[in-house]
């Protein structure tokens, strides 16, 4: 394999990477909005769209949180906002 093969396949591997990444990332948001929508109905676009800024660690914390909050107020205070 030659060095500009040897790149590309990394290039490639990189790209996949960062796919599966924002594949997950997606995921663990619908996830979010689906569980607090069940339980708290409609979602504020505030809550929203500071959920929709987290990576990957940030929103698996949140998800595991989510059957702490008693109230929209509990999300809003763990969201800072």
């Amino acid at each position: 394999m030659t060095l500009a093969e040897v790149l590309r396949e990394e290039g490639r591997q990189e790209v996949r990477d960062i796919e599966r990444y924002e594949a997950k990332k997606e995921s663990l948001f619908d996830l979010a909005m689906d569980h607090l929508a069940l339980k708290f109905g409609v979602i504020p676009a505030d809550c929203q769209e500071k959920i929709a800024t987290w990576d990957l660690k940030m929103l698996q914390i949140f998800n595991i949180n989510i059957e702490n909050f008693k109230t929209i107020e509990d999300v809003k205070k763990f969201l800072g906002i």
